[in-house]
């Protein structure tokens, strides 16, 4: 579920970043704020994992986030599980059908609660890090 990021004076700190280094330096200090905040994420995601799903721990240690893609044009990072719970982490999110009846799992809207609450302040800390970089 992608989640729109509007972040005031994003636009500003990039705009600065690209009048002040090159283009190959900017997307060295881009990528460096996204994977920062990405490993911070994973981390608060795994523990909010754990305390749905405490019974092995085996779903929150799969959680992992990618290597950042332009192919789209902009930077993004993925974060996701590779673990070998990933399929039931899917139905217990959504909750599934059995005999005609709907069923939520243990850790039902866990990840879609994480993502609203931490989209703004995701966006945020990606703004406040690349404004590091101007300073220094």
């Amino acid at each position: 579920m992608p989640a729109d990021l509007v972040s005031t004076g994003l636009d500003d700190v990039l705009n600065t970043l690209s009048d002040r280094f090159s283009k190959a330096r900017m997307d060295r200090i881009v990528s460096a704020a996204l994977s920062k905040e990405a490993d911070e994420e994973v981390e608060e995601i795994k523990k909010r994992l754990k305390a749905a799903y405490s019974d092995t721990g085996i779903s929150a240690e799969g959680v992992t986030h990618g290597k950042i893609s332009r192919t789209s044009g902009y930077p993004v990072i993925k974060i996701g599980n590779n673990g070998e719970h990933w399929p039931l982490i899917h139905l217990n999110e959504y909750g599934y059908t059995q005999y005609g009846k709907y069923r939520p799992g243990a850790g039902h809207g866990v990840l879609t609660k994480f993502v609203d609450e931490k989209s703004q302040y995701y966006a945020d800390k990606i703004r406040e890090s690349l404004q590091g970089a101007i300073v220094e």
